[in-house]
């Protein structure tokens, strides 16, 4: 695995995981402590002055975004991926066959 980026990755897009998500971690043999997470009931996105916002029907898990990427990069460290931390792919390699 590479990516050009270093850890502890903090993206906004990651922050919130939905309650399957929690599952598939800890079907990686992964918890997320309570103390790394807080709940959050919707999302509200902005763009100047114009917003729009969506509750959530229940209460859905929400964890800061190095808190669950660290768990996967301890798990696949354990299963022996090699990871490429502060590389850029610039191309795929060919395919031999």
């Amino acid at each position: 695995m590479a990516d050009v980026a270093r850890p502890p990755i903090d993206k906004a897009c990651g922050e919130g995981l939905m309650p399957e998500s929690i599952h598939a971690l800890r079907d990686l043999w992964r918890r997320v402590e309570s103390e790394q997470s807080f709940n959050f009931r919707g999302v509200r996105f902005v763009e100047g002055r114009t917003s729009v916002a969506a509750n959530f029907p229940a209460q859905v898990d929400r964890r800061p975004a190095h808190v669950p990427a660290s768990l996967l990069v301890d798990r696949a460290s354990e299963l022996g991926v090699s990871l490429l931390w502060g590389t850029r792919v610039t191309a795929s390699p060919k395919m031999v066959c």
